[in-house]
């Protein structure tokens, strides 16, 4: 019986059991390249004349490899 305004104490026996867990990972993913860290493409004479360069900067011919991404600063 509970009363109000009283610390009722309760005695509860707990057994140690043993506990057995199995873990199982499997990967089938395609091996990572990590001897070159180079990145190759070849870009044809068509796609560089099509291509309109903001300002006439060569540079964003890099953009063509789908491989770099630009970035504003902040």
């Amino acid at each position: 019986m509970l009363q109000v305004d009283s610390n009722p104490k309760v005695d509860v026996a707990l057994k140690v059991a043993s506990v057995n867990e199995h873990v199982l990972v499997q990967a089938d993913a395609a091996m990572v390249e990590t001897h070159s860290t180079g990145v190759g493409t070849v870009v044809d004479q068509q796609r560089v004349v099509d291509l309109t360069l903001n300002g006439r900067q060569a540079t964003q011919l890099i953009f063509l490899s789908g491989m770099a991404t630009e970035t504003v600063p902040t």
